[in-house]
């Protein structure tokens, strides 16, 4: 986006000013990324036809060249989903060692 909350680039909104977009607890959020220009954010959001918002982790830097902040973001729970699976299968197997190990 640009640093008038212009949407360059969206796989659905492209074009788009979102510079006033709220999350659900009503922070301007996009306007903090514009303010900080590189960074990390995290942010409830509440898709349309969700009961419920998930965070969302939004890792953002300003492309100077263009004066562009390009992000990338995705749901906290699907960004840890594999550490979690990872997490998961490393204390079952020192669990089921130390079973074996008696």
């Amino acid at each position: 986006m640009d640093l008038k909350g212009n949407l360059i680039i969206h796989p659905a909104q492209e074009g788009q000013n979102i510079l006033n977009a709220r999350d659900e607890n009503g922070s301007f959020f996009i306007k903090e990324m514009i303010n900080n220009k590189d960074g990390w954010i995290r942010y409830p959001w509440k898709n349309p036809g969700e009961l419920h918002p998930r965070t969302k982790i939004v890792r953002y830097k300003f492309f100077e060249p263009w004066k562009w902040i390009i992000a990338v973001g995705s749901y906290e729970n699907e960004f840890y989903l594999e550490a979690n699976k990872i997490k998961t299968f490393i204390f079952a197997s020192v669990f089921l060692l130390q079973l074996l190990h008696q």
